[in-house]
């Protein structure tokens, strides 16, 4: 896997052409709003409802319809844990060969966040956490297993 180092290619253009981290470019760029919002996103909120371990947003009517339409439990969480990031990796002026390359980095590691989080805060159940990668989507989702 690469490193943010290489999928960022313009730090090494601040300071003076001696380039800079990740960590102090964003330091100099990001906002506070941006960065908050970004923890949603990496450490999101789980909660068990009914024995289904699901992101604290979940849509009531969406798992009644899963359970209605005869899906099985893992079935259901993959779908309504489902988080898409193409919307952060698709158009603007960034190349698409280096958008997926973000977006690949960004999923890989937010599967390790997720797997993370999920061990640390849910200890007792087996879980998954999956990278979609197609031509269609950049996502993670988790289910129990």
């Amino acid at each position: 896997m690469k490193n943010a180092i290489d999928l960022l290619p313009d730090l090494r253009d601040w300071n003076d052409g001696k380039g800079v981290k990740p960590e102090d470019w964003l330091c100099a760029v990001a906002r506070s709003d941006q960065t908050v919002a970004f923890t949603a996103l990496f450490w999101p909120k789980i909660v068990v409802n009914n024995d289904y371990l699901l992101r604290h947003d979940f849509s009531e009517e969406n798992l009644r319809d899963g359970e209605a339409s005869g899906y099985a439990r893992h079935q259901i969480e993959a779908a309504l844990n489902y988080n898409s990031l193409e919307t952060f990796f698709r158009g603007g002026n960034e190349t698409e060969v280096i958008a997926e390359e973000r977006a690949r980095y960004v999923c890989e590691i937010m599967v390790d966040m997720l797997d993370a989080k999920l061990r640390r805060d849910f200890p007792d159940r087996l879980c998954k956490v999956e990278f979609i990668d197609n031509e269609d989507d950049f996502a993670v989702t988790f289910w129990q297993e």
